[in-house]
């Protein structure tokens, strides 16, 4: 018996996104998986963005709109579409971006081929507004995800196309290298995000509500990579990393990040701790170097800590002894060491990758 209600609820949020709305919700009606629903949450938006959403929904009657009072955070628009949502299989659509017409079809196979898999997420591509977005950049392929993650995934084909089945080593690449997962790119099982404290985005959270739910995500369930790209990304003059002052985003990611790598910590055996001890250290290095560019120095000191308490490899340590006594500078002179330096010095580590 074929069930004649939607199998994949795609949330998008959207606040003031007349310019591209049109162009998102048209790459969801072109999906050649048809049992899907749109769940437009309008974030009270002051342009046509709510006009035109009521006009799709108008014309298809599986799109449906919410309008409420802008909450000014995505996680709490993304989190009213999903208490709306009425599939078993969640997904999500940023209102600038786009669609392959194989998105949801090629997700929805790897999960109904295993049971077992509760998110899987796809390759995207990052573009730039007013160029060809089958010309953008292929992030997950740039930064060769699965040849790096291969010891944390299986290959287990469908149809021909690939698909990698993560392993528990998976959390912990995510945790020590790149996250990889993008809003537009991820498709959840309903029951996974139901379990989860607090089920959705956490709304307290400035920055990185995103990164955060796809690592809780990722610890409570067997997650799935698809390394085609299915999605867009676009790159506009109102994007978040544009738009949001630097100590904001930088917060966010301090608070998730941090969080991550205790809780990878907590995680690992024993015997698994030598080996990843110095990447866990280079890692709160990059976090601590981050958040000293934002003009966070109590945040930055708390992550060289880290580094110097987790690393063993001497330049390591050296690096996080440096950051610690840079960051206990008063600002005045650390703003004098900043311009001297241009903004770099000997403790500086590569920035975290998400």
């Amino acid at each position: 018996m074929v069930s004649s209600g939607p199998r994949v609820s795609v949330i998008m949020a959207v606040y003031n996104g007349e310019e591209f709305l049109d162009d998102a919700v048209r790459s969801v009606v072109a999906q050649t998986f048809s049992a899907w629903e749109l769940v437009i949450v309008d974030d009270g938006s002051t342009d046509r963005t709510g006009a035109m959403a009521d006009r799709w929904a108008a014309s298809d009657r599986r799109i449906r709109v919410i309008h409420q009072s802008n909450s000014g955070l995505p996680a709490a628009a993304r989190n009213r579409g999903m208490r709306e949502a009425r599939s078993a299989i969640i997904a999500f659509l940023d209102g600038d971006d786009l669609y392959h017409p194989d998105r949801l079809a090629r997700s929805v196979d790897v999960l109904d081929a295993y049971p077992e898999v509760g998110s899987v997420f796809h390759d995207y591509r990052w573009f730039v507004s007013g160029t060809d977005p089958e010309q953008g950049r292929s992030y997950l392929a740039d930064e060769r995800y699965v040849e790096r993650a291969a010891d944390a995934l299986s290959s287990r084909p469908i149809g021909g196309n690939p698909v990698w089945v993560g392993n528990g080593d998976l959390i912990k690449f995510m945790s020590t290298e790149i996250v990889g997962i993008h809003t537009s790119a991820i498709s959840v099982r309903r029951s996974v995000l139901d379990a989860l404290e607090p089920p959705g985005f956490r709304e307290e959270l400035p920055h990185c509500e995103d990164i955060d739910l796809w690592l809780r995500i990722s610890r409570s369930t067997t997650s799935a990579v698809a390394p085609a790209p299915l999605s867009y990304y676009r790159h506009t003059r109102t994007s978040w990393m544009v738009t949001k002052p630097l100590p904001t985003l930088v917060r966010g990611s301090f608070t998730v990040k941090s969080d991550m790598l205790e809780r990878l910590e907590r995680m690992l055996r024993p015997d698994e701790w030598p080996s990843y001890r110095d990447r866990i250290s280079r890692y709160w290095s990059g976090l601590a170097y981050l958040c000293l560019t934002a003009g966070l120095p109590r945040e930055a000191r708390y992550c060289y800590r880290q580094a110097y308490r987790t690393g063993k490899d001497p330049s390591a340590v050296r690096r996080a002894v440096k950051g610690m006594v840079v960051s206990s500078l008063p600002r005045p002179v650390l703003h004098a060491w900043w311009r001297i330096t241009g903004g770099g010095y000997s403790g500086r580590s590569k920035a975290p990758a998400v």
